[in-house]
């Protein structure tokens, strides 16, 4: 391989990972509770303002299914909204109780963006 390859892929590496962590502290920084899901409604993301909503801290939620923040009774009526409303390309907020750690019951806006694989088609968020 020749040198100027080399430093030409390091750079590309170092420029890749430089915009990840860029990206990953706006989304930890933001004022906004945020939130990212999976397809199967597993939490993959958790920002600090969602921390201070919930009292819940990331490695609490993440891996879990998103119906833990929810109360037990509109849980299963709060998954069905978000199934329904995120089904189209975007959607207005919906209204959705969270319930914190301390037992508090909030009602939050939810807002949608989806996330795409590379191929554009695939939502993987």
């Amino acid at each position: 391989m020749e040198k100027g390859k080399k430093r030409s892929d390091k750079l590309t590496v170092e420029n890749l990972i430089e915009s990840q962590n860029y990206l990953e502290s706006l989304f930890n920084h933001a004022h906004a509770p945020t939130i990212v899901w999976d397809p199967d409604f597993t939490i993959v993301q958790f920002n600090q303002a969602f921390e201070l909503l919930t009292g819940y801290l990331s490695n609490e939620v993440v891996g879990k299914r998103l119906d833990v923040l929810f109360p037990e009774a509109s849980s299963e009526k709060s998954i069905l909204i978000i199934e329904q409303t995120s089904a189209s390309e975007s959607w207005e907020y919906v209204e959705i109780p969270i319930q914190c750690k301390d037992g508090k019951i909030r009602i939050t806006l939810f807002d949608s963006a989806k996330i795409y694989a590379t191929d554009r088609k695939t939502v993987i968020a």
